[in-house]
């Protein structure tokens, strides 16, 4: 029991180390579909240009499709959807400690529909699923 209890602890502080100072997180942020390709790279520079971004990735929806069916498999249950209904969007590589800052920059910016945040996860959550692992 009480290793367990050290070992909770230990848990606890290591995730409030983890957590303070700035983090590198990956947004998602939509943009219109009738965009031209100048104006998407003129979206790209004006993500760019916020200080906490480090990277803006174009990903279009045919891209997206293909990484989910990559990652998930079964290519015959996604065979007959229309591509074009997916929207293309920058993945973006952001460091701060306050994402919903730097998500609003870019929500502001002409062109992107929405801007989507990391889930954020309880670190209560993030202990126990490190100690079931441990004792998996």
């Amino acid at each position: 029991m009480k290793k367990i209890l050290v070992l909770l602890c230990l848990a606890a502080l290591t995730l409030t180390l983890c957590s303070c100072g700035e983090k590198t997180q990956i947004l998602t942020a939509y943009v219109e579909d009738e965009l031209s390709i100048v104006e998407r790279q003129a979206v790209q520079s004006s993500i760019l240009a916020i200080d906490a971004v480090q990277q803006a990735v174009y990903v279009s929806g045919e891209e997206a499709l293909d990484a989910f069916i990559a990652q998930y498999g079964d290519d015959e249950a996604f065979a007959d959807i229309d591509t074009g209904l997916l929207q293309g969007r920058f993945m973006i590589t952001v460091r701060s400690d306050d994402m919903e800052a730097v998500a609003a920059q870019i929500e502001a910016i002409e062109g992107v529909e929405k801007v989507i945040l990391p889930m954020k996860i309880n670190p209560v959550v993030k202990a126990v699923a490190w100690l079931q692992e441990l004792f998996a």
